[in-house]
């Protein structure tokens, strides 16, 4: 069964998409909870919203790199040197 590149694999592409965005939404999310807290306006906004982001956003950073493990796993598993043969 010859197998299949995954550089032309559009599940592939869009799961480092995925993994970059809640990585790095995650990172955004804490930075703005920390300073979220800070602002006076309201007790919604000074308390409530920050508290949720900051309870949300570790899961999205911990989803993001889990992601991208899968994708380096996948990626690792269907590597094959130059030259070699399929084996079967």
């Amino acid at each position: 069964m010859p197998s299949v590149p995954l550089a032309g694999n559009p599940w592939v592409t869009m799961l480092w998409v995925v993994a970059v965005v809640f990585t790095l939404g995650g990172i955004a999310g804490l930075t703005w909870a920390e300073a979220a807290q800070l602002d006076r306006t309201s007790a919604t906004v000074a308390l409530v919203v920050p508290a949720v982001v900051a309870a949300l956003a570790p899961w999205f950073v911990l989803s993001g790199l889990a992601a991208a493990v899968g994708v380096a796993l996948l990626a690792a598993v269907r590597w094959r040197p130059r030259g070699s043969r399929p084996v079967g």
